[in-house]
């Protein structure tokens, strides 16, 4: 009789299987919130490095029309290894706005360095209050810039890259734009030609570092 009753008693979990069962519920849970933090980490950064993307290639497009449209005929294109002025024409809606003396250059500030694009209209009355009239400003091109260097190809077929160009006669063959981005996104370094004295003869060979006639 105790038999029967025996076999027909429902067993029950003791507390050491329970603690069991927690702590794989536990491990399968931290499993799973470690797997979907890794996820959304990849997502953020994969989106972070599409802008940054975007950003670059926005800012290459416009600093290779900028510098390429350098008008060395009204005033000679200056450079320094971390700024660079000349005269070049904007748009503005689409549309020819006439001719700018613009001056790129990196700006430091609390939130990190940015290049940014001074500019001021040229106005046939040469006075402070056609100037104003005129206006002048200060636009951001790309942000978080850490360094800025600016280098110059110079003339002839011997030419090297120089850090300086102060030469009155003609803007140089090649400009050369490297910028250093924070969180180390890339910037390849920006090869541009000014229009005005591009001489057709004059390709550059990476190798040699010169004119490859």
């Amino acid at each position: 009789m105790g038999s029967a009753m025996d076999k027909g008693t429902t067993r029950g979990y003791t507390l050491v299987e329970l603690l069991v069962a927690l702590a794989i519920l536990a491990l399968l849970m931290t499993t799973l919130y470690d797997g979907f933090r890794y996820a959304h980490g990849i997502q953020s950064r994969t989106v972070a490095l599409s802008q940054n993307h975007y950003d670059v290639a926005h800012a290459q497009d416009f600093l290779r029309n900028l510098v390429g449209s350098a008008n060395g005929g009204v005033k000679p294109l200056k450079g320094e290894s971390d700024a660079i002025r000349f005269i070049a024409p904007l748009s503005r809606h689409g549309a020819s706005d006439g001719l700018y003396e613009v001056a790129l250059r990196l700006q430091e500030s609390p939130a990190g360095g940015r290049l940014v694009m001074d500019w001021k209209k040229l106005t046939v009355a040469n006075s402070e209050a056609a100037d104003r009239a005129a206006g002048a400003g200060t636009v951001t091109i790309i942000d978080n810039v850490s360094d800025l260097t600016i280098s110059y190809f110079g003339e002839g077929a011997n030419a090297i890259w120089l850090s300086r160009w102060s030469s009155n006669e003609a803007p140089p063959q090649l400009v050369r734009i490297a910028l250093s981005l924070s969180g180390g996104y890339p910037w390849p370094d920006l090869l541009v030609s000014p229009r005005a004295t591009r001489d057709a003869n004059c390709v550059f060979d990476p190798v040699s570092r010169s004119c490859r006639q």
